[in-house]
């Protein structure tokens, strides 16, 4: 037998509500950047139609490379990661021209 309440509280943890609407940003060959991350934002959910590179931050720039510093996100992955309202997403393409599709959670 298991621990119902924990197991709940478990995917409690993990439950993300969005804060603001998806924001589609083109990735191209130059890094791009969302509008600034609404109130409430304490994440972001990233879907890439393409390989890409991602940077957060208060003016980030994504750079294309094997040895940047910026998150590589595989095409048609899920990623939830760290953002805070006032940030701002960027991104640019790994090899081809796509979509980021960036949604803001709490």
């Amino acid at each position: 037998m298991y621990d119902t309440n924990a197991q709940n509280q478990a995917r409690t943890d993990v439950t993300r509500v969005a804060v603001g609407t998806i924001a589609p940003l083109s990735l191209t060959s130059s890094s791009a950047q969302t509008a600034v991350m609404p109130a409430d934002t304490q994440s972001v959910r990233l879907v890439a139609t393409v390989d890409c590179f991602v940077e957060i931050g208060s003016n980030p720039t994504a750079v294309a490379s094997g040895a940047s510093t910026s998150f590589f996100l595989p095409a048609n992955s899920v990623e939830y990661l760290t953002a805070v309202a006032g940030q701002k997403v960027a991104g640019i393409r790994a090899s081809s021209d796509g979509t980021l599709y960036v949604r803001p959670c709490n």
